[in-house]
């Protein structure tokens, strides 16, 4: 079975770009590489180092919402309920709520 040296040496995608750049930028490798673009490799490499760090803030980001929406939809029936009480049983202490909240989260 063929194990992959980024396994072995448990390297991510951004570990493995950051190898090639300081490799390349240190002159390990004295002709200048550039693609089709004329973009040297030192620039294609900053690119997709870029690329990896906004996809897993990205990923960060949508977790903590898709983590946030979780908690939300566990304590919707105990809000609502809680609600409910005041409107029924404190009316008036739902009223005075009412006028502390923004105009676009009020009702009833």
């Amino acid at each position: 079975m063929e194990i992959k040296i980024t396994q072995q040496k448990n390297l991510s995608e951004t570990d493995v770009w950051e190898v090639v750049k300081e490799w390349y930028t240190r002159g390990m490798y004295a002709p200048i590489l550039q693609d089709h673009n004329g973009f040297d490799l030192e620039e294609i490499c900053n690119d997709a180092i870029e690329m990896l760090n906004d996809n897993r803030e990205k990923t960060v980001k949508d977790k903590t919402i898709k983590d946030q929406a979780k908690v939300i939809k566990e304590i919707w029936d105990e809000l609502q309920a809680l609600k409910r009480v005041l409107i029924d049983d404190h009316p008036s202490t739902w009223r005075d709520i009412q006028t502390k909240l923004p105009s676009c989260v009020q009702q009833e």
